[in-house]
């Protein structure tokens, strides 16, 4: 082993650790963690429900007996419940959006990708449902959006890399075009419909 100031062939070798600057390469910066793992969202960081495309309230979606789609908290784990983003209309308070936190770090290093899971899947004739995606380390800054999660991919999945060295919230807006649900066709339609958000290893 070369030690720090040791002698290798006449030639005095000086070995510096290797530290995370900024605008190093991540290639050449140590991580933290080279395992991903993979994991669901653990909880709810903050949620801000939008309304019906009638400006009703989603509540009046929630099945008889079942879990209600207004509950946030549906977002977490690996269920089969849902939460609706609603949709912002002018004149309404605020929301349609969610933010969930990982129990875990993930690491961009290891490959790893957030993969939002959509539940208007199989319905070929139902309008585009679209929500927009960011990420945080500490869920107050988060930056750019890393891309778009829409109910038309394939089985409701949309995976998405993340430039951040490493990531531990998600958060999700509801962009669904309001001309793809003309009134009163669409009344009832309640946005994008969240039943899961994790990481995934490659």
């Amino acid at each position: 082993m070369i030690r720090k100031g040791a002698l290798l062939g006449g030639t005095v070798m000086w070995v510096t650790p290797i530290v995370q600057t900024v605008g190093m390469s991540r290639a050449l910066a140590q991580t933290p963690s080279d395992t991903c793992t993979e994991q669901f969202a653990a909880s709810v960081r903050a949620s801000g429900q939008g309304t019906r495309r009638d400006g009703q309230s989603i509540a009046l979606n929630d099945p008889i007996g079942g879990a209600p789609r207004t509950n946030p908290d549906n977002a977490t784990g690996d269920n089969d419940r849902i939460f609706s983003l609603g949709f912002k209309l002018p004149g309404h308070p605020p929301g349609g959006f969610i933010e969930l936190e990982f129990a875990e770090r993930a690491y961009s290093t290891t490959g790893s990708e957030v993969v939002v899971i959509e539940t208007t899947i199989g319905r070929d004739d139902y309008p585009e449902e679209s929500a927009e995606v960011f990420v945080s380390q500490d869920g107050i800054s988060w930056g750019s959006s890393i891309g778009t999660a829409s109910s038309k991919n394939a089985d409701g999945v949309t995976m998405l890399s993340f430039p951040q060295l490493w990531i531990k919230f998600v958060r999700l807006v509801d962009i669904t075009p309001l001309e793809n649900f003309p009134t009163p066709t669409y009344d009832n339609a309640d946005g994008f419909d969240v039943r899961a958000v994790k990481v995934a290893c490659p």
